[in-house]
């Protein structure tokens, strides 16, 4: 993701548009392949969920690249992270496996750089990186192929 924030990401066929996530269900009964009484579900779900909010946030940097510019701008990366950042964490509360904390740490770290001045910058330092692939591992683990 630390690339893709800064236009280097795969953006497929380059006509993404960002989509809103979801809404969240109003159902009380707990959604099938979710643990009972949690809002977290299997790994694979989490890393399909880590997938799903990487997909919108690449598409919002595409967007904003589209602007004519010279890429998106700090104001740009800083929404889309925190967008991301609660994606992950509101995916992953209630649980406590490999993967949940993974993101948990990646959720954390996006909006940490989001509340920078230059994002972008902050986004490429390796600690982020490491951060990024240590989640893309779990969900490897989990059977789940995605690239931050």
């Amino acid at each position: 993701m630390g690339s893709t924030a800064c236009g280097g990401g795969d953006t497929g066929s380059g006509d993404a548009v960002w989509q809103a996530p979801p809404a969240a269900p109003t159902s009380a009964a707990p959604q099938e392949g979710k643990k009972a009484g949690t809002a977290a579900g299997t790994d694979k779900e989490l890393c399909e969920a880590v997938d799903r909010a990487d997909t919108i946030l690449t598409g919002q940097m595409v967007q904003a690249m589209q602007g004519g510019g010279e890429g998106p701008s700090a104001s740009d990366i800083q929404q889309g992270l925190k967008e991301f950042a609660e994606a992950l964490r509101s995916a992953s509360d209630g649980s406590d496996s490999e993967v949940a904390k993974a993101m948990q740490k990646v959720a954390a770290d996006s909006q940490k750089i989001a509340q920078s001045a230059d994002p972008a910058v902050e986004a490429a330092k390796p600690a982020f990186e490491e951060a990024n692939t240590i989640l893309e591992k779990a969900c490897q683990a989990a059977g789940v192929k995605i690239k931050l």
